[in-house]
């Protein structure tokens, strides 16, 4: 039994005592939700109005992206409009619905308070990350990534 935990622990990269007790908090939340089932793992990207948590179903194994909305987002009805809007658009745009579609996340669902979007996790780096490492590129690379970029911004417009 000892030798399980370990083997799990392993596997979820150590935290900070102030990421652990987010995390703690973040699962609470969502004890009461749609969205219990998820054991939230880790902090995998943070922005202005919110926070992106690895998180997985432990009965089917599936890996998502949890994105939980913070601070002035939560509160502020202008910025919460945003919210609804981002949803709308990972909805209309399902894979295969529209062209550009392709290029975008899939949303498994949502919930408005507190406000969550449950989407595929993409195991990767971003484009920001993908850039720095590798420094130049030639243009064929980056018109293939305007292109996707473009067909993306088609979709959700």
């Amino acid at each position: 039994m000892a030798d399980r935990a370990a083997a799990g622990a392993a596997d979820t990269p150590a935290v900070s005592c102030e990421e652990a007790y987010e995390l703690q908090q973040v699962q609470q939340e969502l004890s009461t939700t749609e969205f219990a089932r998820l054991r939230v793992l880790r902090i995998i990207g943070s922005g202005g109005f919110a926070r992106v948590y690895y998180s997985e179903d432990p009965f089917t194994g599936k890996r998502y992206a949890l994105k939980r909305w913070v601070g002035e987002a939560v509160t502020n009805p202008q910025i919460r409009q945003t919210f609804d809007r981002e949803v709308q658009m990972l909805r209309t745009c399902k894979p295969d619905a529209k062209p550009g579609s392709e290029y975008i996340v899939t949303i498994h669902g949502a919930i408005p308070n507190p406000p969550y979007i449950l989407m595929d996790y993409i195991d990767g780096m971003s484009l920001h990350t993908l850039m720095k490492k590798k420094g130049s590129y030639t243009w064929a690379w980056a018109r293939q990534v305007a292109f996707r970029l473009a067909c993306a911004l088609e979709c959700v417009h």
